[in-house]
């Protein structure tokens, strides 16, 4: 008998060390964009913080992000029981665009192989690309590592791979092609509701503009075509610079853990949703904005006794005094 066929039938190397299984994951994933443009997003080091949850504090620490074969990529994440690890990957092969691989040199697993590949593709009308990622992998600790995998692990992989699609989804879609689109800035647009609107608006073929105070967050959340400026709804002369330029404004505000206001961080219904939406509009007609639409709430009113529904009532005021076209939700 062979040490292979040892290994296989005993669960052991040729030393008598216990193996380690190799576990094998595959994710397919047709997006509506040309190969050569998701091929460009996956090449981008940066972008992987973009499809990974939130909850793994994915942090990239590589000066180094010029894709080629050879580069190693660093970056600090938590895995599994929220342990903080440091992750080092080896892009061992690069074929722009059709397909790359990057292996675990520093890890939680004992190895790590991760197969991307690209192929142009269509569904009915529409031409776009083929994702497929292939991942080999083994873990520690032999039998212990595969009952860990059996439990947890695979389960967990699955999870993220999903979170990937569904990232890729939002951030690759479909655009339609508009002959004359309009310049639209959505405030709030980090926000879920903001963020949501700004998407659909890009994926309608018109120019977008995301305004918020965390630029950068809402920058990862959307798609490349999407404008992001930096704006606060507490300085008057930021919102003036945001808004040049800007045919329509879509106003979604929110502040950090709402609905619970934090009066000392000024992250309060008064502040923000009244008064914020007060400059904004002030600045909107001093820009030369066309048209504005206002995000309000069932309930809105002077007398409300709720602080939320007497702001989003003196927010409406301001829409409707503005002297500016304006549809209220």
């Amino acid at each position: 008998m062979s040490a292979a066929e040892r290994l296989a039938n005993e669960g052991g190397d040729a030393n008598g060390e216990p193996a380690m299984s190799v576990h094998q994951l595959s994710a397919e994933q047709f997006v509506p964009s040309s190969k050569a443009e998701v091929f460009a997003f996956f090449s981008r080091p940066e972008n992987l913080g973009r499809i990974t949850p939130a909850d793994m504090r994915f942090e990239l620490t590589s000066p180094d992000r010029v894709m080629r074969a050879g580069l190693r990529v660093a970056y600090r994440l938590r895995t599994l029981l929220a342990i903080p690890t440091t992750w080092v990957s080896e892009i061992t092969r690069y074929d722009a665009p059709d397909a790359f691989v990057d292996v675990q040199v520093r890890g939680p697993y004992a190895r790590w192989e991760h197969t991307h590949t690209f192929d142009a593709a269509r569904i009915g009308d529409v031409i776009g690309t083929r994702i497929t990622d292939s991942v080999t992998y083994e873990l520690p600790f032999g039998p212990l590592g595969d009952l860990v995998n059996a439990l947890v692990v695979r389960r967990r992989l699955a999870a993220i791979f999903e979170h990937r699609r569904r990232a890729i989804e939002r951030l690759l879609p479909l655009v339609r092609a508009q002959d004359a689109p309009l310049r639209i800035a959505v405030v709030g647009g980090s926000g879920f509701v903001g963020g949501a609107i700004a998407r659909e608006l890009h994926m309608r073929g018109e120019r977008v503009i995301v305004l918020s105070h965390r630029p950068d967050r809402a920058a990862a959340e959307q798609p490349d075509g999407v404008e992001t400026r930096r704006a606060d709804v507490a300085d008057p002369r930021s919102l003036e610079r945001a808004l040049d330029g800007v045919d329509a404004l879509v106003i979604s505000l929110a502040f950090p853990n709402s609905p619970m206001e934090s009066p000392r961080l000024g992250h309060t219904f008064e502040a923000v949703d009244a008064a914020g939406t007060e400059r904004l509009v002030a600045a909107a007609a001093a820009a030369g904005v066309r048209r504005i639409v206002y995000i309000s709430g069932a309930g809105a009113a002077s007398d409300s006794p709720r602080s939320w529904f007497r702001a989003k009532w003196r927010a409406e005021r301001a829409v409707r005094e503005s002297g500016i076209a304006y549809t209220i939700i």
